[in-house]
């Protein structure tokens, strides 16, 4: 797309060069997945906003040449999903379903951990995301892996995950089959 400039956070830089990932795209634009946006002076700027950004993996900057001139000079800080994510999740009869035993991010539920789960509770509003997750321990993984996520709720009937952002506050409401929570970015995790 004439105009743009995409490219990789610089973490993956140093201290070992991949090449690969540090090179820009001068008329690329890698769309969606988007989570902060802002003015940027140039590619650069933007791409060290994606260095220092924990959460970004990638980014696109709107050159001032870009069609739209109410957009140029914009950032697209980016980031792509680490943890499996099912695409459905429906209660089956006679089915079991789980994860491969070689995935090793699931926090272990240790007293500290398990204090971050809320069950009957809902925090209304506030929704950036909604995931199937099989339960509300999947949820919080799918907040800790979101670098916009302040808090969850899981609906269990339905298998629904229902990623927040609100910083300020969060409201509980006493609600059945929904249990919430806040990402336990801090627990251990399994070995």
């Amino acid at each position: 797309m004439q105009g743009t400039t995409a490219g990789y956070s610089l973490k993956s830089c140093n201290p070992y060069p991949k090449p690969s990932l540090c090179k820009v795209y001068q008329d690329v634009d890698f769309p969606g997945a988007d989570y902060r946006t802002f003015f940027a002076v140039n590619y650069k700027q933007c791409q060290r906003a994606c260095t220092d950004d924990p959460g970004c993996q990638f980014f696109s900057f709107l050159s001032g040449t870009f069609g739209s001139p109410n957009v140029r000079y914009k950032c697209h800080l980016k980031f792509s999903w680490t943890v499996p994510r099912t695409p459905n999740v429906y209660e089956h009869p006679d089915t079991v379903s789980g994860f491969s035993h070689e995935l090793q991010i699931l926090p272990s539920y240790e007293p500290e951990c398990q204090d971050t789960l809320f069950p009957n509770t809902n925090f209304p509003g506030h929704d950036i995301e909604v995931h199937p997750a099989a339960s509300p321990e999947l949820c919080q993984l799918l907040c800790n892996a979101h670098p916009r996520c302040t808090y969850f709720s899981f609906v269990s009937n339905g298998f629904k995950c229902y990623l927040k952002n609100y910083p300020n506050e969060m409201v509980p409401n006493y609600a059945d089959n929904v249990t919430s929570g806040l990402p336990s970015r801090s627990c251990p995790l399994h070995n």
